[in-house]
């Protein structure tokens, strides 16, 4: 894919769409791999660690694991979508060198983890701290356990409401810091003060991003989820071979899934700095600089450059 001129324009949130598709497809194989080359072994992993039974209360250091791995995919598809954006020539080693070195992939895994304590950090308290309570007989349903369970639904509510407001907010964090070369903080305020006057809009594409994912997993993993999560719920094994299908659909689902996350946020981190920062014409105006040095330097028909006046008075004197 070659660098087109209608790109750097700003772009609705259509328009942005339309981009996306292009993107994907016009570099299916490259995200594809960049995406795969951990999410694969990543679901690997969690086949193997996981809970048959559901009965068990030990800690899932696999989960713990996944942050670095998120963070070193996040950061290849954003290198390697940007550097395709912008016409670039780029591979899928290219994309990991990149985030693999210490000074990016370091404040990268900060910013993330900052990034989802701040988000679902609230949430996931509730939920560890306050679990639910529901009786399994509905005739022991008293009225405290009613109220209690009415009061942990609004605060799930209003944790769910944090989350994609803060999501919305700090969207823009990995593209600030692999593009930019930030900082963990750094990125994460330049996040919050670009989405300034451009929220809606990115929540709408992301809602519409989220409806369509949704309907996949929903028609291809859902199937065999229930049944495994209801086997769990009440304590039953679940088989190896449901196990695994259920870890083979969701990891070809999130596979093809994150790489349009990624392109969405670089298009929106594009669109925005064009609206803000005029990064197209910084763009164009860096192409004719090159094209001109190279012009001046190897093109024989390039017409001479006009002699500044000081050297065409000392060319007369001489």
């Amino acid at each position: 894919m070659t660098s087109e001129t209608h790109r750097f324009r700003p772009m609705g949130a259509m328009d942005i769409l339309d981009e996306v598709v292009d993107i994907y497809k016009s570099n299916f194989a490259l995200l594809l791999g960049v995406a795969a080359i951990l999410y694969v072994p990543m679901s690997i992993i969690s086949g193997l660690t996981a809970d048959r039974t559901g009965s068990s209360t030990r800690v899932d250091w696999a989960v713990l694991a996944m942050v670095p791995f998120e963070a070193i995919v996040t950061g290849a598809l954003a290198f390697g979508i940007s550097e395709r954006y912008l016409g670039k020539s780029v591979s899928i080693a290219l994309c990991y060198r990149r985030i693999l070195r210490l000074p990016v992939l370091l404040p990268l895994v900060g910013a993330i983890l900052i990034k989802y304590t701040i988000t679902i950090g609230p949430l996931v308290t509730l939920m560890l701290v306050f679990p639910p309570h529901i009786p399994r007989d509905p005739s022991r349903m008293t009225h405290d356990i009613a109220a209690r369970l009415m009061a942990w639904v609004a605060l799930a509510v209003v944790g769910m409401l944090w989350m994609f407001l803060l999501s919305m907010k700090l969207l823009l964090v990995e593209p600030a810091l692999v593009i930019e070369r930030k900082g963990a903080l750094a990125s994460i305020a330049r996040s919050w003060k670009a989405t300034r006057g451009s929220f809606w809009k990115a929540a709408g594409i992301f809602v519409l991003v989220g409806i369509v994912w949704i309907t996949v997993y929903s028609i291809i993993v859902l199937p065999v989820q229930l049944p495994v999560s209801q086997k769990v719920a009440v304590g039953e094994p679940v088989s190896a071979s449901a196990l695994w299908l259920l870890v083979i659909l969701t990891t070809i689902v999130t596979t093809l899934a994150v790489p349009v996350t990624s392109a969405t946020r670089i298009l929106l981190y594009y669109d925005i700095r064009i609206r803000k920062e005029a990064f197209d014409l910084e763009i164009l105006a860096s192409e004719l600089d090159r094209k001109a040095k190279e012009t001046s330097a190897g093109d024989i028909t390039a017409l001479p450059r006009e002699k500044p006046a000081s050297e065409r008075s000392q060319g007369e004197m001489q």
